[in-house]
């Protein structure tokens, strides 16, 4: 549920207590079948807090990656100008190429950054080389 819902590690937390809780119930039983051993105990509950945390810091960074496919990944990536821009013409990105728009004319072989995609369209702007 962590990974679904962001509950800043609260669904995480309250799992390892409620674990402590009940673990510690059994403990405190006085019929010596139904106790847990301590050195069951601890050891399985730091592993539950590490793996907690550990799955808390994976979900994170991939929620904060670059997404690398649909629409959403073409936008900052570069490409070459095959076709000028007078404002329309076509670029190559990820070497496949589209149908592009500029705000102003750009030559054949220059760099443009991609700045949105409509459909099959994209807006570009030139890249300024150093």
């Amino acid at each position: 549920a962590e990974i679904s819902i962001m509950s800043y590690g609260l669904l995480s937390v309250s799992g390892v207590i409620s674990l402590f809780l009940g673990s510690t119930m059994l403990i405190d039983s006085d019929d010596p079948a139904l106790q847990i051993s301590r050195a069951i105990l601890y050891p399985t509950l730091g592993l539950t807090v590490v793996l907690s945390v550990g799955i808390v810091v994976l979900a994170t960074r991939t929620r904060n990656l670059k997404k690398l496919g649909g629409m959403d990944g073409m936008i900052g990536e570069t490409g070459l100008v095959k076709d000028a821009l007078n404002p329309v013409g076509r670029v190559q990105v990820h070497g496949e190429l589209w149908e592009a728009e500029a705000e102003g004319p750009v030559a054949e072989g220059e760099t443009v950054r991609v700045d949105s995609v409509a459909g099959l369209k994209i807006k570009v702007s030139p890249v300024e080389n150093h």
